[in-house]
């Protein structure tokens, strides 16, 4: 447990209820609060009744819908303080001892000191807002203190368990360790605020009912609001409303749940005695934060691994889950990119197959000029002849080829069908291949250029075709590419995925583990009070051991000292030594001895006990014979004999008891017999 002086410095006026007043100062108000127990709701009414808020305001979230009314600075410059010391706002165990007097911290103390200037200016009344605060209070108390402005504390209570779903919905922090940062905010709160002017707000009765908490605060701050008009007051009322809150848990369903911590209902009920005025146990909640740092000392290692391993998990699966995104993006582009792609290769098929009907068409046109030719021809038998192996060719032929194939057949047909033609008439037959007999020489340059136009259109076909065929076959490689893209970004897709499933199930694992050392919590919740009452007992036993030791330790350097000043010799010690030596050799002979005559004595004693026991049968023997011997007598007292002879028995025990000559003696006189 971090301490920290309460005492005001340097003239500070903050000052217990009761106290006189001083001249008042520039004043601040402290909200300690954990998160989400409605310190951004309690810090937005306090600025409508006239509290400074910071300059830069931090921005509202989905979380937050109506704002945080906190410095993002200041929450900026926190984060950064906890981090320096190893810690964080839902950290469980307690600061470093001595923290606040190291060299970082202190140049964090200016820092802070710079950024509340900045953020409030020369405001003599302000607002300070951030859950962190609840475990830097005395970091604060520095900062203010340089400053000269005087701390007050308004600490929100809200209940336990609507505080614990709420941080598991924002936060997605479990439930029972949101009860854990709970108890630890408000207890380190309210040891650290003790001693100091504040006020305990009940978050239900500022919903219900602000008017009331806002009077309560001031009274107990002893603090005038300087903004208490008819428009703060409707500010306020459409600020406040019941969707602030999202949470509802009621007091008897809470004190029922079987799952709560008790800690965390002791302190609860605690805190409604200080929010109702009345004196709260403040031993009792000592003890309680003993109890529960100690406790933290056992499973505070085992949560620190587990948030470790839950982080790491946390970044692996955020870092898979945005190479996921990529991928999908990826793979979505790249499928955009097939789409055009293939829409591309089936123009371009349609295309292909249009040239290729083209061709066909061409190639037709030229079979039936080869027979119009053959049949206008004069001949012989072999002109038909011809003509159906030229027609064979032709089809034999592919499309690149095919205009070579008719030029070639038509040439060797005019050979063979004019075989004497000389050599110039040859050239003008082949000029005007395909000629009818007689036919004019306009009709044979008509027909010249009408074949070399064909010639030209088949070698543009073929050309376009082997372009587009090329064309084809790179659209083809591409697609071919990038299916072989698409197909290695699934499987890294896949992978992923499974990364990501083996990341779920050590999240998994991880919230069994963390479930096992709540579960030990709360079994070591249990036995604490136990604990503690047995560590009280141990503890006085330790102060009377010590008492005992005290006593001890002051004969031992009595006895220390009489032997020093006795200057004892070595040869006396020695034989001192000896004797002592002698005298515990002779203790034990004696002892020997002893243990020889306790074994006899012990036998002795078995006999005797015999004897006793033996004695008792024959005493009861006796006893009973006696009784026998009684009732013989009562029986002879009683018959007529016993009666008769009475007299003679009487004569007999006075013979006894005066002698028989001093009897008979009166009886010789009366009878003459002598004196």
């Amino acid at each position: 447990m971090t301490s920290q002086k309460k005492t005001p410095k340097r003239g500070s006026t903050s000052r217990a209820k009761g106290q006189s007043p001083g001249p008042r100062r520039r004043q601040a108000i402290l909200i300690l609060g954990v998160h989400r127990s409605g310190t951004s709701a309690l810090t937005r009414v306090l600025s409508l009744c006239g509290a400074s808020l910071p300059t830069t305001l931090m921005e509202a979230t989905e979380i937050n819908s109506r704002g945080f009314f906190e410095s993002e600075p200041i929450f900026r410059l926190h984060e950064e303080v906890l981090s320096d010391l190893g810690s964080s706002w839902h950290d469980l165990a307690p600061l470093p001892e001595g923290w606040l007097q190291s060299a970082l911290i202190r140049s964090h103390i200016d820092a802070m000191a710079t950024l509340v200037e900045e953020e409030y200016g020369d405001a003599p009344l302000f607002v300070l807002k951030d859950p962190r605060i609840c475990r830097l209070v005395p970091f604060w108390l520095a900062v203010l203190d340089r400053l000269d402005v005087d701390p007050v504390f308004v600490l929100p209570i809200r209940n336990p368990l609507e505080v614990a779903e709420s941080l598991q919905e924002a936060e997605g922090v479990d439930r029972e360790r949101g009860l854990l940062i709970w108890l630890n905010g408000v207890l380190q709160a309210e040891h650290d605020s003790r001693g100091f002017v504040r006020s305990f707000v009940d978050y239900e009765s500022l919903l219900r009912d602000w008017r009331s908490v806002v009077k309560k605060v001031s009274a107990d701050l002893s603090l005038p609001f300087p903004r208490l008009s008819r428009r703060a007051a409707a500010e306020t009322d459409a600020f406040l409303s019941a969707q602030l809150r999202h949470h509802s848990v009621s007091l008897d369903e809470f004190l029922a749940r079987e799952d709560v911590l008790e800690w965390a209902k002791l302190a609860f009920g605690w805190m409604g005695l200080a929010i109702s005025g009345k004196k709260i146990p403040t031993g009792k909640i000592d003890q309680l934060h003993s109890a529960f740092t100690e406790a933290e000392k056992a499973f505070g290692p085992i949560l620190a691994r587990s948030q470790l391993a839950r982080e790491e998990a946390d970044s692996a699966a955020e870092k898979l889950g945005s190479e996921v995104s990529d991928l999908s993006a990826e793979h979505a582009h790249l499928e955009g990119q097939i789409a055009p792609l293939s829409d591309e290769s089936s123009r371009l098929q349609t295309r292909l197959e249009a040239r290729e009907s083209q061709v066909g068409e061409l190639i037709d046109c030229i079979k039936l000029m080869l027979v119009w030719i053959a049949s206008r021809a004069p001949g012989s038998n072999n002109s038909s002849q011809e003509l159906e192996v030229l027609l064979q060719a032709m089809d034999s032929s592919d499309s690149a080829s095919i205009a070579e194939t008719a030029m070639e057949g038509l040439r060797r047909y005019q050979e063979v069908m004019q075989p004497g033609v000389r050599d110039g008439e040859a050239s003008s037959q082949q000029v005007g291949i395909g000629a009818s007999p007689g036919a004019s020489e306009a009709d044979i340059a008509k027909q010249k250029q009408e074949e070399e136009r064909i010639q030209l259109e088949l070698a543009e076909a073929r050309t376009e075709n082997e372009a587009l065929e090329q064309e084809v076959e790179s659209k083809k490689d591409r697609i071919n590419l990038l299916i072989d893209q698409v197909g290695a970004k699934q499987q890294l897709l896949v992978q992923a995925l499974d990364e990501l499933a083996q990341s779920e199930n050590r999240h998994e694992e991880i919230d069994s583990n963390f479930r096992e050392i709540e579960e030990e919590l709360k079994r070591a919740s249990l036995q604490t009070a136990e604990q503690i009452e047995a560590r009280r007992e141990i503890d006085l036993l330790l102060a009377q051991e010590r008492d005992r030791s005290s006593s001890v330790r002051a004969e031992r350097e009595s006895l220390l000292s009489r032997l020093e000043n006795e200057e004892i010799s070595a040869s006396r010690r020695a034989a001192e030594k000896e004797a002592l030596g002698q005298q515990v050799a002779g203790l034990e002979a004696r002892a020997v001895e002893l243990e020889s005559e306790k074994e006899s004595l012990e036998t002795e004693l078995r006999e005797h006990d015999t004897q006793l026991r033996a004695s008792a049968q024959e005493r009861s023997h006796l006893h009973e014979e006696l009784s026998a011997r009684n009732q013989e007598f009562e029986s002879l007292e009683k018959s007529v004999s016993w009666r008769i002879t009475l007299p003679l028995r009487y004569l007999g025990i006075g013979a006894r008891k005066v002698g028989l000559s001093a009897l008979l003696r009166p009886i010789a006189r009366l009878l003459g017999l002598g004196k």
